[in-house]
């Protein structure tokens, strides 16, 4: 699939092809197109790792262990033909299971000056097995963790990752070459009403059963307003197949079919949210950053989400958005009705989501992006 975590490290490949490095990505497999598109895109060459077992922190069976073990010696070995053509200056990693399945030849590469960039889209899980796994297993084949957000920052110290290993680089607003009449059908619809928008995948964790709940029960209110959820239809797994069969099962059963829109994935999100009253976003685990709180903001959309992870960084109570007090229906309700009922206080809202994102201050920025990671790479492989 293709998210906020993919889209930012084809963002991040894409300075330095900018700056004249070749890059060449290694895919989990061939038939992901959208993935393919992303790596042509940026002009990177492309081939498919193993990445064939499902990743666990805790295998639980004999089996699991020799499938992890088994997947990692393939995994390396497929980097490894891939180094000895390309002699890499750098690999960038996305995820710690990545470092973990090509740790024998990341070992390796960096005894031979290889810089491993692990780019940290998702912060440490808490728990003792992930305070291990961050604190003593990963930094040995990490030359410098890349945190997003300054959550992450701090989940990287708590867990005992060395200060010297980790560089903030905060996310900036990806590229999205559209016309500006992509999804016009969509765009119509959200300023047909009120539209309470959310964007991402549907899942549990992404809070999408707490926006429809809260919905219906803001229709039996009285409020003349909408739901539109722009995110793919899972397919599979066959949880989240039936958890979204349930959601939509519970808006037919209370005859709001006509008022919650799921519109499958989009790629024009900057228009819908243009034409939208506040993007909701009741994300119940804790996000590292919330790349759409960050499009939105820089759109002029309120954000109503819960107070905690990265989205606090980008979300001013009351100012920009609201964070609500518990992250359950009953706060998500308190902050969509407080925008709802209070039209001039939207409106204010969305002028300060305008300002904040053109302050001289803001490093969510196109420029200081490119400037840091570019920094990053530079001292090997360019300029200064």
């Amino acid at each position: 699939m293709v998210s906020g975590l993919e889209r930012m490290t084809f963002e991040v490949m894409g300075v330095a092809r900018r700056r004249g490095a070749t890059v060449h990505c290694v895919l989990n497999g061939w038939e992901n197109h959208r993935i393919v598109e992303l790596a042509e895109r940026i002009g990177a060459s492309w081939s498919t790792g193993f990445y064939w077992y499902p990743f666990s922190s805790r295998p639980r069976t004999l089996l699991q262990v020799l499938q992890l073990l088994w997947d990692t010696i393939r995994t390396s070995a497929g980097l490894a033909r891939v180094a000895i053509r390309f002699r890499p200056t750098h690999v960038l990693t996305p995820d710690y299971a990545a470092v973990l399945r090509n740790a024998p030849v990341l070992a390796v590469l960096k005894l031979l000056g290889v810089r491993v960039v692990f780019r940290i889209a998702n912060a440490p899980e808490r728990g003792r097995i992930h305070d291990v796994l961050w604190r003593h297993v990963l930094p040995p084949f990490v030359t410098k963790f890349v945190p997003n957000s300054r959550f992450s920052y701090g989940r990287l110290q708590e867990t005992g990752v060395p200060e010297g290993k980790i560089t903030l680089i905060r996310n900036a607003l990806s590229r999205r070459d559209l016309k500006t009449s992509a999804d016009e059908e969509v765009v119509c619809l959200a300023a047909s009403r009120p539209t309470i928008l959310a964007v991402g995948q549907i899942a549990p964790f992404k809070g999408t059963h707490l926006l429809v709940e809260a919905m219906l029960a803001l229709l039996a209110e009285g409020f003349n307003a909408q739901a539109i959820i722009v995110g793919a239809l899972p397919q599979w797994p066959a949880e989240l197949v039936e958890y979204t069969a349930r959601l939509r099962d519970q808006i037919a059963a209370a005859g709001a079919s006509d008022r919650v829109h799921f519109v499958g994935n989009r790629e024009n999100v900057l228009e819908i949210m243009k034409a939208s009253y506040v993007l909701a976003a009741p994300i119940t685990q804790e996000e590292t950053f919330g790349n759409v709180a960050l499009e939105a903001r820089s759109v002029g959309l309120p954000v109503v989400t819960f107070e905690r992870g990265g989205l606090t960084e980008l979300v001013a109570h009351r100012r920009t958005g609201y964070l609500c007090e518990t992250a359950d229906l009953s706060g998500l309700l308190t902050g969509l009705r407080y925008f709802l009922s209070q039209p001039a206080e939207r409106a204010a809202a969305s002028l300060n989501s305008l300002d904040v994102s053109s302050e001289p201050d803001n490093d969510c920025t196109t420029r200081e992006f490119e400037r840091r990671w570019w920094a990053m790479f530079s001292p090997v492989v360019g300029e200064r």
